[in-house]
């Protein structure tokens, strides 16, 4: 399934947002905004807990059993996003990682 502001027949055209919180006052689905509380919280420092997802599905919070890191790191963390949908990378770039002003890769 494609996402739904990426096709012609999608009620609007993709544009990209000019924040997180600009994006998620318009349309938006529940996978993509955990998606960007994921990157946004693993954004903001490096080595940071794990998240768990609760059990509304909709939110996330450190995991209360995850082990303690390191203080130290020597380089920033990576994060890799998958995505089987080619359709929604626009989407997964611009909200997830390019309002962070992270550089990005794209593979296929």
């Amino acid at each position: 399934m494609l996402y739904p502001l990426t096709t012609e027949e999608g009620c609007t055209q993709w544009v990209k947002p000019a924040s997180k919180e600009a994006w998620l006052d318009g349309r938006h689905t529940i996978k993509m905004e955990v998606l960007a509380d994921i990157v946004s919280y693993h954004l903001k420092q490096d080595g940071a807990r794990p998240l768990t997802v609760q059990h509304d599905g909709r939110h996330v919070s450190p995991a209360n059993n995850a082990l303690p890191e390191a203080d130290q790191y020597p380089e920033c963390d990576r994060i890799v996003v998958y995505s089987a949908f080619p359709s929604a990378n626009p989407v997964i770039m611009d909200v997830s990682l390019n309002i962070h002003h992270s550089s990005t890769t794209v593979s296929h």
